[in-house]
């Protein structure tokens, strides 16, 4: 905004802007943004109010919306509104082990049954439990109607979580203090590489994109930066673990996590990377050797496992995630030339291998050990996945 006479001053939304000058940067949520112009005369007192009315809903805005609506439907499927509000308010305040709203460089982390000290064998696995409670907190500040009746000196009363201030800052404030302390844009990752490239950076960049209103430009940008830091391209990652060395379920699972992060951020060129050669387009052709897809319908992963009943399936997951994700933007990931493999994926490689509903035990590896991955549950994820 430029004044006519030099005396005068003018604020745009409130902050002070030297005339003839650009205001920092304002940032547009979807839908009908108000800017307010402040214009005063050089007496001091009159004034004129300028107002302008920009609308904003670009294509990542669109996708961000999608993702935001799948995550809380995803949320209500697994559990009851009250569920989720309980739970999350469990983790921020009632909690034995409350969340620490008070946290410092100093503090080990953010729950005190979930240390984070670098190097310790557990701290990656209780880096990656911290994020997902501050998802499930995220969950129920933007699930509609999530309440919890709270008990406070003998009295109950309902605490509305939907929209909630508090809990906004609660968990902003700990994001915050994730990406200073453990999550870094320049810290070494140790432990599990899975839980600093996969699982804590998806939890992560979900909770980004729940709060994406309460966040700021910058905290957007450090976030990105702290997710990068540990992604493909990085140099954590750069001996095994990035586009090219990628195999699999592997693959659609670290592209999940840069296509919701190139979303949030409005980062168009981390979002291409899925596409490229080395992305998920590597995922869909049959092999003849190392892990994915045989013609046969094996699915072999870590070299030379069946595995059907689990990477098989995380990688169809990540597919049909994605597929439906970025269906009809610029990103979509669907090639007629090879993503008909996927039907089959589904006749060769699932189909044969269910009983009475349940998945056979034979092609899910390690899994079979793992509790809350029995065969009906692996079933009936599958099911779910093919009818999408």
């Amino acid at each position: 905004p430029t004044m006519t006479d030099s005396n005068g001053t003018v604020k745009v939304n409130g902050t002070n802007v030297a005339s003839g000058t650009a205001s920092g940067k304002i940032r547009l949520l979807p839908g009908t943004n108000t800017v307010t112009v402040l214009a005063t005369a050089q007496d001091g007192s009159t004034t004129r109010t300028y107002t302008l009315q920009i609308s904003q809903n670009d294509e990542f805005d669109v996708l961000r919306s999608r993702w935001q609506a799948t995550l809380i439907s995803n949320g209500l499927a697994a559990s009851s509104v009250s569920s989720i509000g309980s739970k999350a308010y469990g983790f921020w305040k009632t909690n034995a082990a409350a969340l620490n709203t008070n946290a410092t460089s100093g503090s080990s982390g953010l729950w005190s049954d979930l240390p984070m000290t670098s190097g310790d064998a557990t701290a990656s696995g209780n880096m990656v439990t911290s994020f997902s409670r501050l998802y499930k907190m995220a969950q129920a500040y933007t699930t509609p109607a999530c309440s919890v009746a709270a008990v406070s000196g003998g009295v109950t009363n309902t605490v509305v979580l939907t929209g909630n201030t508090e809990l906004a800052g609660a968990i902003v404030q700990a994001m915050d203090w994730m990406t200073a302390n453990v999550f870094t844009t320049n810290g070494v990752s140790y432990g599990n590489w899975f839980d600093w490239e996969v699982q804590g950076a998806q939890y992560f960049a979900d909770t980004k994109t729940l709060m994406y209103a309460q966040l700021s430009e910058d905290q957007l940008l450090q976030y990105a930066a702290a997710i990068d830091n540990y992604g493909p391209n990085s140099t954590n990652m750069s001996d095994y673990f990035y586009w090219g060395a990628l195999t699999g379920a592997n693959t659609t699972s670290v592209a999940l996590v840069a296509a919701v992060d190139g979303i949030v951020t409005k980062d168009a060129a981390k979002i291409a990377q899925i596409n490229a050669p080395q992305g998920v387009p590597k995922v869909f052709p049959k092999v003849t050797d190392g892990d994915g897809f045989y013609a046969d319908g094996s699915y072999i992963f870590h070299g030379n496992v069946a595995y059907n009943g689990h990477y098989g399936y995380v990688m169809l997951e990540g597919v049909t995630i994605l597929a439906s994700l970025l269906d009809g933007s610029t990103w979509t990931i669907y090639n007629p030339a090879t993503f008909p493999n996927v039907y089959d994926w589904i006749t060769d490689g699932f189909m044969p291998f269910f009983y009475r509903g349940a998945f056979m035990d034979c092609v899910r590896g390690r899994s079979v050990g793992t509790s809350g991955e029995t065969g009906p549950d692996v079933g009936a994820e599958i099911k779910g996945y093919i009818q999408k």
